[in-house]
């Protein structure tokens, strides 16, 4: 174990302890801890964008699924904007394609400690909410989102005639993904501890997004020592994977039976919404602060991008990742082959500006 990890999960304990006192709520407060690591640690986005917005994220457990009336691409229509300022922080997403960025979440001044960004109709620009976390799904015909500050477990569903349908969540959840066909949505489910607090993650729930029907399922999966962020599942084919606490990856089906395991992967990478290729053949990992591909069928290291490089925000295409690049004049998202030679920029945002940035498949 690297000493950077062990000062992450030592601060991270800190926030958390804090949290549970009542000061304010533990995720949230890690924030503060894995941002002031990974400056110091990489001078890129990495932990603050991903582990710290995940941390906050699980402090709050409702999900709402705001399906739009239909659309075929593009980015979502307009949600209501909260009060305040609707500065979309300067960032800019500079092109759409077959993947564009659709959504971010950055830490705030907010009772659930993060707010979400997302796409206005036809702009490029993004409107503040007053969600905790927003995911967009394929060809942006529904927004999946936390609540503010709810403590309730539920899921709330809007279908396009703006009906609303309430499920009931096992417990506090974060991190939603749409599956790719934009039927299901993957959530990690955590123990509760009580003042808006989390233990480690008990297993997930998957969720009809057509009837709002729910399917939780028990499968810890070896979670001591993780962040949140790493503890998350995320869709593979037709199962999912997580990230194990020797950082192995652990494969399940659906009723929560593990099928496979790949040693020594490094984990997921926890910048990606979506870690795993579109074929389902190739993972995003992150090992020793180095962004990495793996072969899921043999665990082989497919690729190491060049130092400098990253962090990794997921898939353009089983070519291509998108990568980050931080400099002085900003951040740029670039379509990057997996030789680690950049191209096409799809967005840029301020180089201060650490959150979770989400791309989302456009229609096909």
């Amino acid at each position: 174990m690297t000493l950077e990890r062990e000062l992450r999960r030592a601060l991270r304990d800190l926030a958390d302890e804090a949290g549970e006192a009542g000061e304010r709520p533990g995720p949230a407060a890690a924030v503060l801890a894995d941002t002031a690591l990974a400056g110091a640690a990489r001078r890129r986005v990495r932990a603050a964008s991903a582990t710290s917005v995940a941390l906050a994220t699980v402090a709050v457990a409702v999900v709402v699924f705001a399906a739009l009336p239909g659309r075929s691409a593009g980015p979502v229509a307009q949600p209501a904007a909260s009060a305040g300022p609707s500065s979309a922080l300067g960032v800019d997403a500079v092109a759409d394609g077959p993947v564009a960025l659709s959504a971010y979440t950055v830490s705030a001044d907010t009772p659930s400690g993060r707010v979400a960004y997302v796409r206005t109709e036809g702009q490029r620009e993004f409107v503040r909410t007053d969600w905790a976390a927003a995911a967009v799904s394929p060809a942006g015909r529904a927004i999946a989102f936390l609540g503010r500050e709810d403590p309730g477990y539920l899921l709330n569903l809007r279908n396009p005639d703006r009906q609303t349908t309430h499920v009931n969540l096992p417990g506090p959840a974060s991190a939603p993904q749409w599956s790719r066909d934009g039927r299901r949505v993957l959530v990690t489910v955590y123990a509760a501890t009580g003042q808006g607090g989390h233990g480690a993650r008990t297993g997930f729930a998957v969720v009809d997004a057509a009837s709002g029907a729910v399917r939780a399922v028990d499968a810890a999966g070896e979670p001591a020592g993780l962040s949140a962020a790493e503890q998350e599942f995320r869709w593979a084919g037709d199962g999912v994977v997580a990230t194990d606490a020797s950082h192995d990856l652990r494969f399940y089906d659906l009723d929560g039976v593990p099928t496979r395991a790949i040693a020594s992967s490094g984990g997921l990478a926890t910048t990606a919404a979506d870690p795993v290729s579109p074929s389902g053949r190739l993972a995003a990992t992150d090992t020793e602060g180095r962004d990495t591909v793996v072969d899921l069928a043999t665990g082989a290291v497919v690729t190491t991008l060049p130092a400098g490089l990253g962090p990794c925000y997921g898939w353009y295409d089983d070519q291509h990742l998108i990568v980050a690049t931080t400099s002085a004049g900003g951040t740029r998202f670039a379509v990057t082959s997996l030789d680690g030679r950049p191209g096409r920029v799809l967005a840029t945002a301020p180089a201060d500006l650490a959150g979770r940035f989400l791309f989302s498949p456009n229609a096909t």
